[in-house]
């Protein structure tokens, strides 16, 4: 038995050799006796499907590969052969069992994997069956549709899928915006917000700050390091006083005319030590309509804060509303919760 061992090892280093030599006689002959020697072996199976293949002759191909798979399950060599015999033969079911089997061996770098993947359906067109295949939710799923947001073709296809994978929302909105505009890109959003009626969706969404799944930009962005969600609502924020911070944003559509900005806030700010503001501008012409100060009088007591501005009739559809630090005369840090922000106005008929 020791001896056995000793000859198939050197039988498969000579393999080895001779497949980088590039030898095709010498392959085909050390490949046999090794299989002769060691039947259960998948590597003379594995080098009689390269030179098949080098050779043309790919039914031979399919068939060393299905022998070595047999023997090793988890043989890279036939595993890849099946996966480029399935894409030429356009089988496109089972590429995407074999794309599957080669994820799971994690031999390969996912992205390639990917690319390769995905450049099969850009050369046939046939997206149908890889959307389709998204649709069961594969645990590279997330990976393969990150990648699809860059095919223009089947964008705005994607909506649905989108729509079972969360940690993708925010780039296919970005995408969405980038390339079909500001309009398409709320209409898609729309349907990914979790509330029983999309037209009571309120002016200023998640106007509490509360922890949702909904994306930017018609979600809060919260950019600034010293601000948080907190876990029963509000945002927390700790201002030192010094600069024009962007604190939190997001993306409104506010009817034309005259509307009420209402704001709830608690917390600590020092007399001319700074203090917070609420801007909004036009998304189109980045016109600013308004701005309004958050300056606390009264310590860990609720305070409102009332304003009123206008957006003009044309060009000013969609709207950002931006909170920002107000640097004082003499800084020092401010602690503050906004509890809640809320524009009154008659909602457009679609938010």
């Amino acid at each position: 038995m020791g001896q056995s061992i000793f000859v198939k090892e050197a039988l498969r280093r000579e393999l080895d050799t001779a497949l980088r030599n590039d030898s095709v006689a010498e392959i085909e002959d050390v490949a046999r006796r090794l299989a002769r020697r060691a039947p259960t072996d998948e590597f003379p199976y594995e080098a009689a499907l390269a030179v098949a293949y080098s050779e043309g002759n790919f039914a031979a191909a399919d068939t060393f590969a299905t022998y070595a798979l047999m023997r090793q399950p988890r043989s890279l060599a036939g595993h890849l052969h099946m996966f480029s015999a399935y894409a030429e033969r356009k089988e496109y079911d089972l590429l995407l069992r074999q794309f599957e089997n080669l994820a799971r061996l994690r031999s390969l770098d996912e992205e390639l994997l990917t690319e390769a993947l995905i450049g099969v359906f850009q050369d046939s067109g046939q997206w149908h069956f890889l959307l389709s295949y998204l649709d069961t939710e594969p645990k590279t799923g997330n990976l393969l549709l990150r990648r699809l947001l860059n095919e223009d073709v089947i964008l705005l296809r994607l909506a649905k899928l989108v729509k079972k994978y969360p940690s993708v929302q925010a780039e296919f909105i970005d995408r969405i915006i980038s390339e079909k505009g500001i309009e398409v890109a709320f209409s898609l959003w729309q349907t990914f917000a979790s509330v029983p009626n999309k037209n009571e969706i309120s002016i200023v969404f998640n106007g509490e700050f509360q922890t949702r799944a909904e994306p930017p930009p018609f979600n809060w962005t919260i950019p600034y390091d010293r601000a948080e969600l907190q876990e029963d609502g509000g945002l927390f924020v700790s201002y030192p006083g010094t600069g024009f911070p962007l604190i939190a944003r997001q993306v409104i559509t506010a009817q034309s005319g005259e509307n009420v900005l209402i704001t709830q806030a608690i917390g600590r700010m020092h007399d001319n030590g700074g203090a917070l503001e609420w801007r909004i501008r036009c998304l189109r012409t980045h016109v600013q309509l308004h701005t309004s100060v958050i300056e606390l009088v009264s310590v860990s007591a609720a305070e409102e804060f009332e304003a009123t501005f206008n957006i003009p009739d044309s060009e000013c559809a969609f709207q950002a509303i931006e909170l920002h630090g107000r640097p004082g005369v003499l800084p020092k840090p401010a602690r503050v919760e906004i509890v809640s922000v809320s524009i009154n106005g008659s909602p457009k008929d679609k938010h």
